[in-house]
């Protein structure tokens, strides 16, 4: 054993997230089944977007389609297997047509086994791409990983957890707690575009009142005399899905209205 001095600025232990490993935790996937490869070569004739160039690197004495100028040299033919082979940018991918039950066995040997863990979109389509190559291979991979019973049952909810719902306690008289909300946006009838709407939370009895878009908490609190005051009484408490300023405008015009100064 040799022991090696080094200078304290050196000696610097390397922590976990350092070290992490960039290995692929899947495994490479291979095709070396023969049925399966001829599975390939026998649809690649049937393929719309393989078919002329297979037929082309089979029978060079054929003339190059013209669609085909473009994109041929992308293409070369494994002369072993028969294989088309995309290769681009250095990468070397098998092409594989468009076969449902062969692109569906691909799908499940590289997102479904446990050491792939049902992989996400993203990394599914890497890993994919590394190998393979078809058209629109993105869109196959989004449909395949968004219709995975397994990855649905067990998805993430990634939405902030909510407040447990608060109920309203029971009110003991009625008409002594009331809700008040308006449907807004209607198509006018007699000038009126809008409807306030006041419900008795004990026996759910409701006024629908007409009413303006426009009307404001003075406005809402005539309307509030006129039609519910004159019936019911002043209620304890109004719950509504405005804003708070909106509440408590609301209560000081009511309150202005009845000529009271508490």
């Amino acid at each position: 054993m040799k022991i090696v001095y080094r200078k304290g600025q050196y000696n610097i232990v390397a922590d976990c997230l350092s070290c992490c490993c960039t290995q692929e935790v899947n495994a490479v996937f291979s095709i070396e089944n023969k049925e399966l490869l001829d599975i390939i070569t026998e649809n690649y004739a049937k393929d719309n977007f393989f078919g002329p160039i297979y037929d082309f690197f089979c029978d060079s004495s054929k003339p190059m389609p013209p669609d085909l100028h473009m994109t041929l040299h992308w293409f070369s033919l494994d002369p072993v297997h028969k294989l088309l082979i995309y290769v681009k940018d250095g990468e070397r991918r098998l092409c594989i047509p468009r076969e449902k039950h062969l692109i569906r066995l691909i799908f499940h040997e590289v997102h479904d086994p446990l050491t792939s863990a049902h992989s996400g979109i993203d990394r599914a389509f890497a890993e994919l791409r590394s190998k393979f190559f078809w058209p629109k291979m993105k869109r196959d991979v989004v449909k395949y990983v968004k219709t995975c019973h397994r990855c649905q049952v067990n998805k993430p909810y990634r939405k902030r957890t909510s407040a447990p719902l608060q109920l309203m306690p029971i009110p003991e008289t009625p008409w002594e707690v009331i809700s008040l909300d308006f449907i807004t946006n209607l198509p006018k009838s007699k000038g009126y575009d809008s409807i306030l709407v006041v419900v008795c939370y004990l026996t759910k009895m409701t006024h629908l009142i007409p009413t303006h878009m426009t009307a404001d908490a003075v406005k809402v609190a005539e309307l509030f005399i006129e039609h519910i005051f004159q019936l019911h009484g002043l209620p304890k408490a109004i719950v509504s899905h405005r804003d708070p300023k909106f509440t408590s405008k609301f209560w000081q015009a009511l309150f202005k209205t009845l000529e009271t100064q508490l």
